[in-house]
């Protein structure tokens, strides 16, 4: 089996999701931009970089081979070695890296799991502080925002600096133990009952997936960063949608004074938090997005569009183009005396005789001229020249 039909669909899959990453980036970056897009098609884009990861396939009779000569080589000849047959196999730097990935993965999920379980236990087991007047107006938002789902409770406690949501199935609204004004615990709760509306801590669950298995690659971070202020800027959206002006001014209030300084990272693996005051320009971006004017329909939709047919050329052309190292190999004594005599190979001297194990074998002028794999064959290589069984 050639590795490399793995291999090289696999670099342009690695490839692809990196450029997409980047430009998503830098392009919500740009104001003019970030205020035209649409914060649901922000996130589409990002699950769009997530599903050419996952799918590196490849289509032999479409594709355009993109040869390289030089940076390629030296990078495939450190991780694979081909044989007589220029059949390319798995050296030992392959083998050692796929067993690193392997356990890296297992090592990854593993502690990711245990540390959410250990944490969501330890909140679990603490007391509950919530008065009754706090869970009135959790029970009245929830029934305005989630239509009385029973599955999300709340719990004051005083292990937490932050609001916070956790639990995918059965969800917990966390509050540190603290007093609130009625106008913030409206605010706080509805905010965290969108990110529950809009399946956030699932979306945030394929991410962590996505970075558990492909743990080796930088732009995966970037993707889960740059993902989580894209949700929380939804959820700022989605929340304050049919408020008045007062009651966006209530909002930011509340963003302000109930964003915490952390010294580490979240204590959560899959969580979604009201505000994070050590990311300062971040929260800033999301004030600025909740008190800025809707962009004109018209100029949202083309933009849009545009970027979706930019992110669709780019997906598609992954498939199309594959870039693949080609080999100086060394001729024969037959195929010096071809070059010597200048013969012009065309269908009428060359053609292929199909060998037992599926490969072939091209001659010129009934003299063997070299060596081809199917693979070869399959993408229409050598579609001009008759084959012989």
């Amino acid at each position: 089996m050639d590795i490399g039909q793995f291999v090289f669909p696999f670099i342009m899959a690695v490839l692809t999701n990196s450029l997409m990453i980047i430009i998503i980036y830098f392009l919500r970056k740009v104001p003019y931009f970030s205020n035209l897009f649409s914060v649901w098609f922000m996130v589409i884009l990002y699950l769009f970089c997530v599903l050419r990861i996952f799918l590196p396939i490849e289509f032999p009779g479409l594709q355009i081979i993109l040869e390289d000569r030089s940076v390629y080589v030296k990078i495939f000849e450190a991780f694979i070695q081909r044989d007589a047959d220029g059949i390319a196999r798995p050296n030992t730097a392959l083998i050692i890296f796929l067993c690193a990935w392997a356990v890296g993965i297992i090592v990854i999920s593993l502690w990711n799991l245990i540390s959410q379980r250990k944490f969501f236990r330890y909140l679990m087991a603490n007391g509950d502080y919530a008065i009754d007047h706090e869970r009135a107006i959790f029970s009245d938002v929830v029934k305005d925002v989630l239509k009385n789902d029973k599955n999300v409770v709340l719990r004051k406690t005083d292990v937490i600096t932050g609001t916070v949501v956790v639990g995918l199935i059965h969800k917990t609204v966390l509050i540190p133990d603290e007093t609130y004004t009625d106008d913030e615990l409206k605010m706080m709760f509805r905010h965290e009952c969108m990110h529950i509306k809009n399946k956030d801590l699932w979306i945030k669950l394929l991410v962590q997936i996505y970075c558990c298995i492909f743990w080796w690659n930088p732009f995966a971070y970037l993707l889960k960063s740059d993902l989580d202020v894209s949700l929380e800027m939804k959820c700022d959206l989605n929340a304050t949608k049919d408020f008045s002006d007062a009651e966006k001014l209530t909002y930011i209030e509340t963003l302000k004074n109930r964003s915490v300084a952390r010294s580490g990272g979240k204590p959560f693996v899959i969580c979604a938090e009201l505000a994070d005051g050590k990311k300062k320009s971040k929260l800033v971006a999301r004030i600025k997005a909740v008190l800025a004017e809707p962009p004109k329909r018209v100029g949202q939709i083309v933009i849009n569009a545009i970027i979706a047919l930019l992110f669709l050329g780019i997906f598609v052309g992954s498939y199309v183009f594959i870039w693949q190292p080609v080999f100086e190999t060394e001729l024969t004594r037959d195929e010096y005396e071809l070059e010597s005599t200048q013969i012009i190979v065309d269908n009428t001297n060359g053609y292929l005789v199909k060998q037992e194990d599926g490969n072939y074998i091209f001659y010129v002028t009934d003299t063997v001229f070299e060596k081809v794999s199917k693979e070869e064959v399959e993408q229409g290589m050598y579609e001009d020249y008759p084959i012989y069984e």
